[in-house]
């Protein structure tokens, strides 16, 4: 008994602790998840570190990041200078992506290539859940394991 007391109480612990944990990591979100070839896509980011240089860039799902260059991408500040530093806030990509597909949203630290954080999106008609609804996109944060 003592020892189901003591393992439920670890669950519990270890549960917290992860959920605290990945509630203060870096987020990226689209306002949607499927969209019209060359609709304009806004995407949302968190928690970031808040380097003036920090960045948001497009990508077909299977693109290295550093090995080709994005399809479109700004710094956190709206521009493509990124003078100003910003841990929160809204990028709006006006032109969208025009071929269908899955793309990913990728959140990088200071100008470089350091992954904070990716939200997936898709766009045209990719199958019958994207053509009848739009869905909304899974958060993905970085959660550190308590153990």
């Amino acid at each position: 008994m003592n020892k189901l007391i003591k393992i439920k109480h670890l669950l519990l612990v270890g549960f917290v602790a992860a959920y605290t944990t990945g509630a203060i990591g870096q987020e990226v979100s689209t306002n949607f998840g499927n969209y019209a070839g060359g609709e304009e896509i806004v995407v949302t980011f968190s928690n970031g570190p808040g380097n003036p240089k920090d960045w948001v860039g497009l990508y077909k799902h299977d693109m290295v990041a550093g090995e080709v260059d994005s399809l479109a991408w700004f710094y956190v500040d709206g521009t493509q200078t990124g003078s100003e530093s910003f841990t929160d806030g809204e990028l709006t990509f006006p032109d969208g992506m025009t071929d269908e597909g899955i793309y990913e949203a990728r959140f990088f630290e200071n100008n470089d290539y350091t992954l904070l954080a990716k939200v997936i999106f898709t766009v045209g008609d990719i199958g019958p859940t994207a053509q009848r609804m739009r869905w909304q996109p899974l958060k993905m944060r970085r959660v550190m394991s308590p153990w």
